[in-house]
Formats: C-alpha cells, structure tokens, sequence
C-alpha cells in the first residue's frame, strides 16, 4: 500500500504545484513564455511567474505549443506580463487556483492540518485474488481528499472544484502509473527514432519479455525487453544492448535519458466517483473526495512454500 500512496501523491504534487523554469528572459508586453517543459499546463490555467523576492500574477494561459516542442507557453493577450523576469534571478512559471496555492499533501488523514488549502491521500483498502496459476491481482483503493476553508466562501469553492477537476485529470493521464520499487539506469549512446536496439549501462536490471520505461523531461515511452547481451561495457561492466519490441517512437539522448525497469505492475486504474460536502478538522471544511484504485499483477512463487514439521 505505502507504495501506491506514494505514487499518487507524486502524481498529485506534479500536477498541482506544477512548476517550470524560463529558459529565456521574459520582457514587459511578452505574451510568449519559453519554458523547460508545458504539458501539465491547458489553456485556460491561471499563472504567476516569481522569483526569490516577488512575483507577477493576473496571467491565463490562451494556448500551447503542440506535444513535439513542449516548450512554448502562450498567453491571453489580455493578459501580457507587466514586469521583466530573468534566468539570472531563477524565475519560474507556476500554476494557481483561483489565486490560490497548495499549501500542503499528506499520506493518510490527519486529523490536524497546519495550513489550508490541503491534499490528503488515504489507503483505505486491499484486496487479492488469484489471477493466473502463478499470479494474483491485487486492488487498491484510494482516497484524494482536498480541503479548503468553509470561511473563504466562494473563492475557496471554486478552488475546490477546479482543484477536483485538474486531480481527476493528472490521475487519467496516468492510468499506469510508476510505483515504487523500480531501478533505473541510463544510455551510453542516442537512441533515434524507429532504432530497435539501445546500448544501456546496466542491462542487470532487464530479462526478456521484461518492460522498459525510456523517459526524459518531456516524453514517457513503455516497451518490452525481446532480449539482452551483455558486453562488459558501461556501469561496472554491466553494461550491454537491449533490443525492444516497438522500438523507440521518437529520439532520446543519453545526456538526459532515464531506462527505467519497474517492478510493480500496474495494470489498471482509474478514478471512479468524487464527492463534495463538508467536515470538521476542529474548523469548519469544504470537501472534496476522490475515490482512486489501481490494479497490479503480482508473481507469486507458489512452490516455494513455507516448512510444515519444523
């Protein structure tokens, strides 16, 4: 379970904090932003950019630059930024909610919050059965809970239900998520687009019929191991190739790369209902929950069984 709570609050927190830096300086009168990386923003999302010392808000995202060059946000021109912000002073793009910020996500449900608006993730059950002679499904379910104060009135209602709505749609966009434990090596070498084989520094990590998640800042891809030759190459010699399945839908460097084998393997989920109401938390709360489960496959050695007269 602690894995899984884990992996939605990660989920949880890139998608509200989401957070990028500029790659280029912004100017009075811009209404075009150059970002690290744009697609946990949509049109419409509210926006401040700050630094260290200050910030500028009042800023709504009118549309993006499309899924092959993530790196362009473009604003409302009702809304041009009104102040210059300089990499040399760290200054990033940041989203808000109504002008209102998270101040903070917690496994499980405490019953004292120290600052509100607030996320909580819930374990609330598990359940396993078998799913093959070999194998078991196991179900999670999850609850996402925001609370917001019941005396900031509208404002903090409608920080409510457009928090509700961007959770629903992070956990959507995320119907296999990367749960812990998982190991994680890099390339020696680009991969191309369509190239069917990548040299790893650790192929350990990897067997045949095995998966691979290649990822770098931008773009997430899963295949399937076909098969792995060691050549004493890379890190502590464990180096080798790994030739997938697909192949690599668009090129990655090595620079910036991750090979990811995970070891939990979620294969469904999804968030199912949300409710709304309200509750005390020793203050008077506005409410919304989330109900999430995920189902993973899990091995099980069942001829290793445990000793039975000693």
């Amino acid at each position: 379970m602690e894995a899984i709570l884990d992996c939605v609050r990660q989920i949880v927190k890139n998608w509200t904090k989401t957070q990028v830096a500029l790659t280029s300086d912004a100017s009075p009168g811009n209404t075009t932003l150059n970002v690290v990386d744009n697609h946990r923003f949509i049109p419409g999302d509210h926006i401040i950019l700050r630094d260290s010392t200050r910030f500028e808000g009042g800023l709504i995202v009118d549309h993006l630059s499309p899924y092959n060059d993530p790196t362009h946000i473009y604003l409302s021109p009702a809304t041009p930024i009104r102040f210059s912000w300089t990499l040399s002073q760290n200054a990033v793009v940041e989203r808000t909610m109504n002008d209102m910020f998270v101040k903070g996500i917690y496994i499980g449900d405490p019953e004292v919050i120290p600052d509100y608006p607030a996320i909580t993730v819930n374990g609330t059950s598990k359940a396993s059965e078998w799913f093959t002679l070999g194998s078991t499904k196991d179900r999670y379910e999850i609850e996402v809970s925001v609370y917001v104060l019941e005396s900031t009135h509208e404002k903090g209602y409608r920080f409510l239900l457009q928090m509700i709505d961007l959770i629903n749609r992070a956990l959507q966009r995320n119907i296999f998520p990367l749960a812990q434990s998982y190991n994680v090596t890099s390339l020696q070498t680009n991969v191309d687009q369509c190239d069917m084989f990548i040299k790893a520094n650790n192929v350990s990590y990897f067997t045949t019929n095995s998966r691979i998640i290649l990822e770098n800042a931008h773009h997430s891809q899963e295949d399937i191991v076909m098969a792995v030759w060691p050549d004493g190459t890379g890190m502590d010699g464990k180096g080798g190739t790994i030739q997938l399945a697909e192949g690599a839908g668009e090129d990655f460097l090595e620079s910036d790369t991750s090979l990811i084998a995970p070891q939990i393997l979620i294969f469904n989920s999804w968030p199912t209902t949300t409710e709304y109401g309200k509750i005390h938390k020793r203050e008077l709360l506005k409410a919304g929950v989330i109900r999430w489960f995920a189902e993973t496959y899990v091995h099980q050695s069942t001829r290793r069984l445990d000793t039975h007269l000693k």
